[in-house]
Parts: structure tokens; sequence; C-alpha cells
């Protein structure tokens, strides 16, 4: 494989099921939302939690936001650019390094103009099969499972908003949409490998 493969999903789609399926089946390196995270973290000084608390702090933003100042706490006016600054030196590397699946954390915009990226949405029809796919690989409570999905939705939006002019739910913006609530992980994975 010659291309690294760059998800970004619906919360509960299963996206990283198949990403692990497919880092798996290709010989690759995954990294998942929360190893970009610890990666940003390291390279950056900011605290994993800090950056964790600043994320959860977006779903409650009200509004599309014009730019990551705008979503810092008011005490740390720079903190979201200095956090996006540390995931955007964090995917550079790791995509500079060979082929491997990134995952979220604006993974797509950062290396959109890049020409050896295959870009997947992964996206589902409906909340029940999110809400049961949360359930299951999470152990979550059903009512904790439909609030887990809204703020996740909500955060990533909202972080996405402020960094790119990409319109994150416009299936024209990626290479390959997939539905997973018709093609389940295994035939997601065939359709990404005959993709590459």
């Amino acid at each position: 494989m010659n291309k690294t493969i760059v998800f970004t999903s619906e919360f509960g789609s299963g996206a990283r099921l198949i990403a692990k399926r497919l880092s798996e089946r290709l010989g690759v390196p995954f990294y998942g939302e929360d190893t970009l995270m610890k990666l940003a973290a390291e390279r950056s000084g900011i605290s994993a939690s800090d950056i964790q608390e600043f994320e959860a702090s977006l779903a409650k933003y009200d509004g599309k936001p014009a730019n990551l100042k705008e979503i810092s706490p008011s005490g740390h006016v720079t903190l979201g650019e200095e956090i996006f600054k540390a995931y955007e030196d964090t995917i550079l590397e790791l995509a500079s390094k060979g082929p491997c699946i990134l995952m979220e954390k604006e993974s797509h915009p950062i290396l959109k103009p890049r020409m050896d990226i295959l870009s997947v949405f992964v996206y589902g029809s409906g909340l029940e099969k999110k809400t049961m796919r949360c359930m299951t690989v999470l152990g979550t409570a059903r009512e904790d499972a439909v609030l887990l999905i809204s703020d996740q939705e909500k955060q990533r939006l909202v972080f996405h908003q402020a960094v790119s002019d990409i319109e994150k739910y416009n299936m024209k913006e990626y290479d390959l949409c997939i539905n997973s609530d018709i093609f389940e992980e295994e035939t997601s994975e065939k359709i990404i490998l005959a993709a590459l």
C-alpha cells in the first residue's frame, strides 16, 4: 500500500472497527483519536487531560466558530490554536513516515492537499445502529450512548469548523463514502481495499 488512509466519521458509525481491521490486514500502523491525542500532548507539552477537557467543552459551544481563539477558554486564548498545531505537526510527521491509517483529529483537512492519501467518510443511516454500537463496543447504557453520540458529534464539528473550510458532512469532499449500516465491517474493508 502506498497511500495513507484517512478516516472521518460520524460517531458510532463503527469506523474505528473498520480502520483497525484494515490496519491488521495491510500491516500498517493505526492511529486513532486517543493515540493522536497522546502524541499531540507529548509533542506540545499540553497535558492530555487539558486537551480532553478543551475538546469536551466544545459540545457546549453554540454557533459556528470563526476561529480557534473564539472557542479557547478566556484564560488561555491560544489553547485551541496550540492544540490544533500539535495535532497538525503530529499527523504530518506520522504521514511522512510512510503509509498508515489516521482517524479524525482533523487528519483529513491537514492531509487533503497531498496526493498519497485515500480519504474515507463512514456514516450511518440513523441513530439506532450507532447507539447499539456504542452500547456493545463501549459498554454504555442506552441513554448514555445517545448523549455521548450527540456530544462527540458536536465536539468534532465545532473543532472542524474552526480550522477548516471543508464541509465535514459534504460527501463530495471525500474519495470514498461508506454507509456502515448497509456495509458491515468486512464488506467495508473489502470496498476500501478495492479503492486502494
